[in-house]
């Protein structure tokens, strides 16, 4: 059950989770502040849960994940931070599910740009998939059927 207090953070995150977006489609940037914004929110939100200690070893290995997949170049170093800075909030029970979310909104995300591209007649998709939209609809999805 989300109580008053823990409300006032969801909208905190979902507003800044807008802007992220914004960030992403338009300039293909995840700005640090906001990634720093998320992370400070989820610790936040955490630590007044009174969550467990596993949630910010589920935060350790999923920035190692995503350090990794940065290196090797399936996403941005700001994509690797995103959801970094969301994890503190995720149970472990729908981490599958999360990722599920995040994965799918991707596949869709990357769909409406080729369909864009080919209404509006851009055909330069070489900037890539502005992943954080999938991130952020799937961490706020995954964070709050952590509660």
């Amino acid at each position: 059950m989300i109580g008053n207090l823990s409300l006032v953070w969801w909208l905190l995150l979902a507003t800044i989770s807008i802007f992220i977006c914004y960030s992403d489609i338009r300039y293909r940037k995840i700005p640090n502040e906001y990634c720093l914004i998320v992370f400070i929110l989820s610790l936040s939100l955490w630590a007044s849960s009174g969550l467990g200690w596993e949630r910010i070893g589920i935060s350790l290995i999923i920035l190692i994940v995503g350090f990794f997949l940065f290196i090797i170049g399936v996403w941005g170093a700001g994509d690797a931070k995103l959801i970094t800075s969301f994890s503190p909030l995720f149970d472990p029970g729908v981490l599958a599910l999360g990722f599920f979310i995040i994965a799918f909104t991707g596949a869709s995300v990357g769909v409406m740009q080729v369909a864009t591209s080919h209404i509006f007649n851009n055909s330069d998709n070489s900037k890539g998939i502005p992943y954080a939209v999938a991130i952020c609809v799937g961490s706020l999805f995954t964070a709050l059927a952590s509660f």
